[in-house]
């Protein structure tokens, strides 16, 4: 049988913790109210509100893929999720 050290122990016992306190957090009914309190319950209205144009310089790398695929293109426009949940233009351009 193996034993465990005492860093084994603490490690484990964080990991219990954690899972129940996540657990507590996402399911226990009524425990979320002390972030609505806060305002951070993730309903904030201002972020609708368009704040302008973003140009974004980039390269031919494959990583800038998912940031064109969210803008629907290259180009900014009102089909953009970047603009639809955000409230930002984006132009990507190739430099």
């Amino acid at each position: 049988m193996i034993k465990l050290t005492r860093f084994g122990k603490i490690f484990i016992a964080v990991c219990v913790i954690g899972i129940v306190a996540f657990a507590i957090w996402k399911w226990y009914p009524g425990s979320a109210e002390g972030l609505n309190e806060l305002g951070l319950d993730g309903s904030d209205d201002e972020r609708t509100e368009s704040v302008g144009a973003v140009r974004v310089a980039i390269y031919d790398w494959p990583g800038f893929a998912p940031g064109i695929w969210w803008n629907s293109g290259l180009e900014a426009g009102k089909d953009s999720r970047f603009y639809n949940d955000q409230g930002v233009e984006v132009y990507y351009q190739f430099y």
